[in-house]
């Protein structure tokens, strides 16, 4: 992109999806802070 912001659907195609965000991706979870959670999209 050319750095302007875009808006457009994140999540295409119907299925469960798993959200991660961590603070350091190269350690393990257990020593960092991080949070996980599942979306379901469904068709509409």
């Amino acid at each position: 992109m050319d750095g302007k912001g875009n808006i457009a659907p994140v999540f295409t195609e119907p299925d469960k999806y798993l959200i991660y965000m961590v603070d350091n991706l190269e350690t393990e979870p257990e020593n960092t802070f991080h949070m996980m959670g599942t979306v379901m999209h469904k068709k509409q």
